[in-house]
C-alpha cells in the first residue's frame, strides 16, 4: 500500500510540475508577443530624430531675378544657372515620454544664405559681362566682371550682396515662427497628433512622411541623433 500510495504521490507530483512548466511556457509565450508588439507598435516606429530638406531654390531664384529688373540691370540672364540647391533643414524630435520638438538647423540656414549670395553675385557678374559685350570689347572673364565690380563698389561683389542685396530666403524668425516649436504627441486610429490636428503618418526605419491640410512633410531618419 505505502509504495501505491508513493507511486500515486510521485504522479501527482509529475502532473503539477507539467501544468507549472506549460503555464510557464505559456506567459513566456505571451510575453514574447507583448514585446514584438511594443516593437513593431506605431508609437514606437516614430520615436527618434528626424530631418527634413526645405527647398529654397526656387524663390531664392525668383528674388534675385527681380531685384536685378527692379534695379535696372537687366533681364537677359537665367539666374538659376548660377544657384546652387539651396536647402534648409528642419529637425523634428520625437521622444518616447509623448513630447516632441521641431528646431531649425541654424549651420544649414547660415550655408544656404551663403550660398545664395554667391549665386547672387555671379548672376550679377553675368549681367555686366553681358553688358560689357554689347559695348563690342568682349565679355571677359568672370574675373574681370568681378574686378570691374570691386573697383565699382570698393568691395567684392558677393560682400556686397551680403550687405546690400535683397533678402533672398525667408527670415530666420519667419522660418522660426513656420517650422520651430514644441508640445506632445499622440497615436489614435492610424494618425498622429501633434497638437494641430491629426493627421496621416506613414513611419517605416528610414522615412516619415507627415500627410496633413497644410501639405506633406517628408522626413529622413537623422543617424546623428
Amino acid at each position: 500500500m505505502d509504495s501505491m500510495a508513493k507511486t500515486g504521490a510521485n504522479k501527482g507530483s509529475g502532473r503539477f510540475a507539467l501544468v507549472l512548466f506549460l503555464v510557464f511556457l505559456l506567459l513566456l509565450g505571451l510575453a514574447a508577443c507583448l514585446i514584438l508588439q511594443r516593437l513593431q507598435s506605431p508609437s514606437r516606429a516614430v520615436v527618434g530624430r528626424w530631418r527634413m530638406e526645405l527647398d529654397c531654390t526656387d524663390d531664392a531664384v525668383s528674388r534675385a531675378e527681380r531685384w536685378l529688373r527692379d534695379a535696372k540691370l537687366g533681364d537677359q540672364v537665367d539666374a538659376a544657372a548660377f544657384f546652387p540647391p539651396l536647402h534648409v533643414d528642419v529637425i523634428l524630435t520625437l521622444r518616447r515620454d509623448g513630447s516632441w520638438e521641431r528646431s531649425l538647423d541654424e549651420a544649414s540656414l547660415d550655408a544656404a544664405r551663403q550660398a545664395a549670395v554667391d549665386g547672387m553675385a555671379a548672376s550679377a557678374r553675368q549681367l555686366l559681362r553681358l553688358r560689357v559685350a554689347a559695348t563690342g570689347r568682349g565679355g571677359g572673364p568672370d574675373e574681370y566682371a568681378e574686378q570691374l565690380m570691386q573697383d565699382a563698389l570698393g568691395m567684392s561683389s558677393a560682400a556686397y550682396f551680403a550687405s546690400y542685396g535683397p533678402e533672398l530666403l525667408p527670415s530666420q524668425e519667419e522660418l522660426r515662427e513656420r517650422w520651430a516649436g514644441s508640445g506632445s504627441w499622440t497615436i489614435a486610429e492610424g494618425q498622429i497628433d501633434l497638437g494641430g490636428g491629426p493627421v496621416d503618418f506613414l513611419a517605416g526605419d528610414r522615412l516619415l512622411v507627415l500627410s496633413g491640410p497644410e501639405g506633406t512633410e517628408v522626413y529622413a531618419r537623422d543617424d546623428a541623433a
